[in-house]
């Protein structure tokens, strides 16, 4: 599998059996670990691709083609679980933007479109909880929705998120149709990039200083392996 890796990364990641030494080690598919004298390094993507990899169990590492690995690592580390109907009813921005909900990728703060994590009216976090029952910007929307789910009270943040398999098929279309209407009506995360043609600007002073560090660690990378290749 190592053997696949595009030529323009081979000279970054060097097998143990690359090694200078030309020892037969017993860890001879792990890719040399880099020293590391900084946090800022260690974290970087070469560091961390190499302890990723290397994490792995042999027969993960020693795959024959990309897709069994792919396969492997999905059935190995990632649990797929079955996305309920009920969540697929209405337009593809809306269910978008409740699935953000459910992972709390939704923040705009986090998502770099809003300054503070902070509500500008409410001076409270801008959190699921809040957002649904608590922001005073919403009263009017609030009151929308209570009456379109009155037949589902008490509300709960979790019922909205994810609809209750206690309830009928019917009742949890109707809950998700009631939070999709919401999330419209209150076009909170109208500046959200959902994907497709929408995109981030990034200021350009953000993105020199992400070149920078970027050629600081491949520099940094480089002149570290040459030192190691010359002992």
């Amino acid at each position: 599998m190592i053997n696949q890796v595009p030529s323009d990364l081979t000279s970054l990641f060097s097998r143990n059996t690359d090694h200078p030494l030309g020892y037969n080690l017993r860890n001879r598919n792990y890719i040399v670990t880099l020293p590391r004298r900084t946090t800022l390094f260690a974290n970087s993507f070469v560091p961390s691709a190499i302890d990723s990899w290397n994490s792995l169990p042999e027969q993960l590492r020693n795959s024959p083609s990309i897709g069994s690995f792919k396969r492997e690592l999905s059935n190995s580390f990632f649990q797929t679980t079955e996305v309920p109907s009920y969540y697929c009813n209405g337009s593809r921005v809306n269910f978008i933007l409740h699935a953000r909900l459910r992972n709390n990728s939704s923040d705009l703060f986090l998502n770099h479109v809003s300054k503070t994590n902070k509500c500008e009216l409410c001076n409270e976090s801008k959190d699921v909880e809040h957002y649904f029952f608590k922001c005073l910007k919403y009263n009017v929307q609030h009151v929308q929705l209570f009456r379109s789910t009155h037949s589902i009270h008490p509300l709960n943040s979790n019922l909205l998120l994810y609809g209750d398999p206690q309830y009928s098929l019917e009742q949890n279309i109707s809950i998700v149709a009631a939070v999709y209407q919401y999330i419209q009506f209150t076009k909170h995360f109208n500046k959200l990039p959902i994907g497709g043609t929408e995109t981030i600007q990034i200021p350009t002073t953000t993105l020199l200083q992400l070149f920078l560090r970027y050629t600081f660690h491949i520099v940094s990378y480089k002149s570290t392996y040459s030192l190691i290749c010359e002992q």
